[in-house]
């Protein structure tokens, strides 16, 4: 048997390491551990049977380890891991709203199809039948990519202890998104009519009993901050008199279902108070329903939650938006419109106040030459959003003057026609032959 010349190996490529027999002949060697974990090795004359070898070993080892890491898992399923891991996460990281968004989406297109398999198993293949089956059932796109949204969260969350749960990659990054439609486009009212909410809910509130009168004041505050403000609903029912500075108000905190909070976009801005709106503003300031900080406030003080929200929107601007689309229809059929409003505003009842004020805002300011980059700091938007959404209705507004006049003139508009027709006649619920009722 030949002796090998000396007992130094050298690498001859990785995993493969050559020596030279006494002889002087070339031996290449491969070392692998048996199945029983014995570490073994094995020769070879020539250096292509040894790479052959060598990808067999690396190729059983591998099936080997996933095989054992498979066996090793506990039997958890998608369900079980949202409940007990995910959905806790994504609660408290979430604001209230989007949560509840979340879980509507998860409990009715996810959590039935894949929470019973096991999460350590599921793979791109599932995932591409999954949202083949919600396309075939109807589901809509942006639905679909919403649901998609929450299964790469939960699989993060779950590629992140890899050990307990045994997933290793993510695999809803490679899912195809279906295409959503792009329909962006909001409809504008006219200032006016917005205005004639505003004085319905003052002049003609359907609030009774003590401090009727100041609530009336307060909703329809609450409409002009929204519209000549551009914030949202939720940020106005955290304002403090304290933030209103110099001409500005301070934006730097929110209200949801769980209370005060940051703004959506976690900064600060300051906005401009318009004159009409100084004007609401010392309004309500000398009447004020309690002596309490916030500016708009519940009876015990305490700022405005989301019911109180839904409340007004549901019991005093629906109303309100009822007796003006009503009116307005009077105006049209005795052709009393100004030339510049729509022929209708058909639509403004469903309309969601707090979408009404923001986007007639927009409009409002985009119309007077303001730059998207500005607009989009004091609506707390991204440009393509303005850019997308808000600037299709400029017409709806007057480009010539500035939003002060031109709130203004919407405001002197309405008085005159308050003054000339007895609103007191209409109803909300069903139309009479005539409501017009000269004085």
């Amino acid at each position: 048997m030949s002796q090998r010349r000396n007992s130094n190996y050298q690498a001859a490529e990785r995993g493969i390491e050559r020596y030279e027999l006494a002889s002087g002949a070339k031996r290449y060697r491969v070392r692998f551990t048996d199945f029983d974990g014995t570490h073994r090795s094995k020769s070879f004359s020539r250096l292509t049977d040894a790479r052959s070898f060598h990808v067999e070993k690396r190729i059983e080892a591998e099936t080997s380890d996933t095989t054992k890491r498979q066996a090793s898992q506990p039997n958890l399923s998608l369900a079980e891991f949202a409940q007990a891991t995910w959905m806790p996460e994504a609660k408290a990281e979430r604001a209230a709203a989007t949560w509840e968004r979340d879980k509507i989406v998860y409990n009715k297109h996810v959590l039935h199809q894949l929470g019973p398999k096991r999460i350590a198993h599921i793979d791109a293949e599932d995932l591409l039948d999954w949202r083949n089956d919600l396309q075939a059932k109807g589901v809509g796109s942006a639905t679909i990519i919403r649901a998609l949204s929450i299964l790469s969260s939960i699989f993060q969350a779950a590629q992140l202890r890899g050990k307990t749960t045994g997933v290793v990659t993510n695999p809803t990054r490679i899912i195809p998104k279906p295409r959503v439609k792009a329909n962006r486009a909001v409809r504008v009212f006219p200032l006016a009519a917005v205005e004639m909410i505003r004085r319905f809910m003052l002049d003609h509130s359907v609030r009774i009993g003590e401090q009727s009168h100041e609530y009336a004041i307060q909703d329809a505050a609450f409409l002009s901050l929204m519209l000549q403000t551009g914030a949202r609903p939720g940020e106005i029912m955290a304002l403090k008199w304290t933030d209103i500075q110099r001409g500005h108000l301070v934006i730097d905190k929110s209200v949801d279902q769980r209370g005060i909070k940051t703004t959506k976009t976690g900064g600060s801005r300051r906005l401009e108070v318009l004159k009409p709106l100084e004007e609401d503003l010392d309004q309500l300031k000398q009447n004020k329903i309690t002596n309490s900080p916030f500016v708009i406030t519940r009876r015990n003080g305490e700022h405005w939650q989301v019911p109180d929200r839904n409340n007004w929107r549901r019991r005093h601007f629906a109303t309100a938006a009822m007796k003006a689309e009503t009116l307005w229809d009077v105006l049209a059929s005795e052709d009393r419109l100004d030339d510049s409003w729509p022929e209708s505003i058909a639509g403004i009842t469903e309309a969601t106040p707090y979408h009404l004020g923001r986007h007639t805002h927009s409009a409002l300011m985009l119309s007077t030459g303001m730059p998207l980059i500005k607009l989009s700091a004091i609506q707390g938007h991204s440009i393509r959003t303005l850019s997308e959404v808000y600037a299709h209705e400029l017409d709806a507004v007057d480009p010539d003057a500035s939003p002060e006049i031109q709130i203004t003139k919407a405001r002197q508009e309405v008085a005159d026609l308050f003054e000339e027709f007895s609103v007191d006649e209409l109803t909300v619920e069903g139309r009479p032959a005539s409501h017009r009722s000269l004085r």
